[in-house]
């Protein structure tokens, strides 16, 4: 029978598809309320000058909430960088020959949309990322909601 050796998994596999996800995710939340501005140049004879000033300030708390997310999803990338940098000085090694079984007591830093299995402890930027990437997602429908909604 042959076996096979696994190595433990490269540090990039633990998080790089899931920060792809919410690059995505984020960008065309973005995108999408760009394009809500567009609904400001409808003429006032359909939609309601007070309408028209509550989806200003309304869009604003849209971007404050995704501008949010993306500063701190490039703050946990830094933070990732600088776990790598202590534990290859600790270990003597180079960066690039950190593994994942080096940084298993820290790998919830890795979590991005899914928990890790068998981690513990702080699980709050994964808690903060769901919830700002939701409440995103309902302020704009609530956005086109309020646009659509006052002539039916």
């Amino acid at each position: 029978m042959k076996y096979q050796i696994l190595e433990s998994p490269s540090i990039e596999a633990l998080y790089h598809k899931e920060r792809y996800v919410l690059k995505r995710i984020t960008s065309v939340l973005f995108a999408i309320a760009g394009c809500s501005w567009f609904l400001l140049y409808v003429p006032e004879s359909i939609i309601h000058q007070k309408t028209h000033e509550l989806f200003k300030l309304q869009q604003y708390q849209i971007y404050v909430l995704l501008l949010t997310l993306w500063g701190l999803d490039y703050k946990r990338q830094l933070d990732r960088l600088t776990l790598l940098s202590q534990k290859a000085s600790l270990l003597h090694k180079d960066v690039i020959d950190i593994q994942s079984s080096d940084i298993i007591e820290d790998v919830q830093k890795f979590e991005v949309l899914w928990l890790k299995k068998k981690t513990h402890g702080k699980h709050i930027s994964w808690l903060i990322t769901w919830t700002f990437l939701l409440s995103a997602c309902i302020l704009i429908m609530k956005q086109y909601i309020l646009i659509f909604n006052q002539n039916i």
